[in-house]
Order: C-alpha cells, then structure tokens, then sequence
C-alpha cells in the first residue's frame, strides 16, 4: 500500500513540474511578443 502511495505521489510531482516547465518555456519562447 505504501508503493503504491508513493507512486501516485510521484506521478502527481512529475506531471506538476512538466506543466510548470511547458508554462515557463512557452513564456519564455514568446516572451518577444508578449503573447504570456
């Protein structure tokens, strides 16, 4: 129980930090034109 607990704690950090990453990188690639 406490695995796969942790999996599901693991895949919550994993597809959190990959929306803040594409967030920060669509941002960052349309920051010229202030699209963000």
């Amino acid at each position: 129980m406490d695995i796969e607990d942790n999996a599901t704690k693991v895949n919550t950090a994993v597809v959190y930090f990959s929306d803040v990453a594409l967030i920060w990188w669509c941002c960052r690639s349309t920051n010229e034109k202030r699209v963000c």
